[in-house]
This record gives structure tokens, C-alpha cells and sequence, in this order.
């Protein structure tokens, strides 16, 4: 998450699962500055799994 704290991220893929595990570990930190997202695009599989494809809005 360094990262995202230094501002070195210009797009993202991020994949959901459709499960629901409870206690689980958060993607995000509240320490991580507030970023403006554009979505590109969406791909779902059969599995289930969605990818979600952001860039960021500078």
C-alpha cells in the first residue's frame, strides 16, 4: 500500500470474489490518501470472479 501512500499508481485491476469470508484483511487502509478513480472497463468469468480496470483521474 506504499504505493498508493506516494502516489505511484496511474490504473489498477481489482478482482472480486463472490464469497463473503467475515474477519477478512481490508484492501484498502483509512490512512491512504483519497484518489479519483476513472472506470476503463469490467470483465466477469464464468467462475464468478469480476475484474474491475480503473485508471487514475489526474
Amino acid at each position: 500500500m506504499n504505493f498508493l501512500k506516494h502516489d505511484l499508481i496511474d490504473e489498477s485491476i481489482i478482482s472480486v470474489i463472490p464469497i463473503l469470508p467475515g474477519d477478512g484483511t481490508r484492501l484498502f487502509k483509512d490512512d491512504r490518501p483519497e484518489q479519483q478513480l476513472e472506470f476503463v472497463s469490467a470483465k466477469s468469468f464464468d467462475t464468478g470472479l469480476t475484474q474491475l480496470y480503473d485508471k487514475r483521474k489526474r
